[in-house]
């Protein structure tokens, strides 16, 4: 693994061999736009088969929210796009996720979820609304 970080900068470049006979390379952005967000552009190659893929994630993280965008793209199936955002305050914790399937134009998942922690108890539950 080779590893160039540029902290002044909030730039971080790696590049991974793995066993698998697969080169990964991320690109990683921190701060950049404003403190708690983060970029991550991610390619992978596979030499025996030339076949490629990318991921593109960013995501924001705060005190009271994670909230992150996603564009999976493979080179034969096309993109697929996942989000997120999960809020908390005083214990309690509301969230959500979706995905979608831009080739076929469908939906491909949407979940809640809703939770209670407190020094004594912890209470979630995940409401799956769709799946394909």
């Amino acid at each position: 693994e080779v590893e160039k970080k540029f902290p002044d900068k909030g730039i971080k470049i790696s590049e991974k061999w793995e066993s698998e006979n697969k080169i990964n390379t991320a690109f990683t952005f921190e701060d950049m736009v404003t403190k708690g967000t983060k970029a991550v552009m991610d390619i992978t190659f596979f030499p025996l088969t030339s076949a490629k893929t990318a991921k593109l994630k960013t995501s924001y993280k705060r005190e009271h929210v994670n909230a992150g965008v996603s564009c999976d793209v493979d080179m034969e199936e096309g993109p697929k796009l996942h989000g997120h955002i999960v809020t908390g305050y005083k214990g309690w914790l509301l969230g959500v996720e979706s995905s979608f399937d831009t080739a076929k134009s469908a939906l491909m998942k949407t979940n809640f979820i809703v939770g209670y922690q407190a020094d004594d108890i912890q209470v979630h539950t995940k409401i799956q609304g769709y799946s394909d």
